[in-house]
């Protein structure tokens, strides 16, 4: 909403509190209800508004997404990967959904089929710089190293700065056996 991207979180949180009290099958109050707590840091008010729009609209879009990244954040991994795979059904060019499901897949060590993830997160949007790291990393751990390397160079592209990706980088070309040009990285 415009109050949240102004920064005036109370503000907007208090008056969509007052929308779900004047019409308690207002699902877009309670989204935005949502969204307004997830930006204070308020998971569990917000997992709870995310909550109640699919009570209300089983079907509504992209709320299963916003409550597996809330529910991530709250140690709940394995619910948020039902959430996650719901948001797929409901819409299978979610990059959130497909890049926030690998995430998680990858911390349970499903490497494989985060992959899969990862790529079709890519697939949709091949500049989620974040997406081509993380799967860098997968392959990486999956022995695939050229094919990292590749990645961690396709996120250089998008962004060199990232110290992070020139370290992923640095210790892929130690692992493929080229020590020499890992020292640039």
């Amino acid at each position: 909403s415009a109050l949240v991207a102004q920064g005036k979180n109370d503000e907007a949180i208090t008056h969509y509190r007052r929308a779900v009290e004047l019409n308690p099958k207002d699902v877009d109050a309670y989204k935005n209800l949502g969204d307004a707590y997830i930006h204070q840091g308020r998971n569990e008010e917000a997992i709870a508004c995310y909550r109640r729009v699919l009570q209300l609209n089983p079907d509504y879009k992209k709320v299963h997404t916003d409550l597996g990244i809330a529910l991530v954040q709250q140690g709940q991994a394995d619910e948020a990967i039902i959430h996650f795979r719901q948001a797929l059904e409901q819409n299978s060019n979610d990059v959130e959904a497909h890049y926030s499901l690998a995430v998680v897949l990858v911390d349970k060590g499903q490497i494989s089929e985060a992959v899969t993830h990862y790529r079709q997160a890519l697939q949709i949007k091949p500049d989620h710089a974040d997406a081509q790291n993380n799967l860098g990393i997968a392959l990486a751990r999956l022995g695939q190293t050229e094919e990292a390397i590749a990645h961690f160079r396709q996120t250089l592209q998008l962004n060199p700065d990232r110290a992070d990706v020139h370290n992923n980088l640095g210790s892929a070309l130690i692992q493929g056996g080229k020590t020499e040009e890992a020292m640039d990285h």
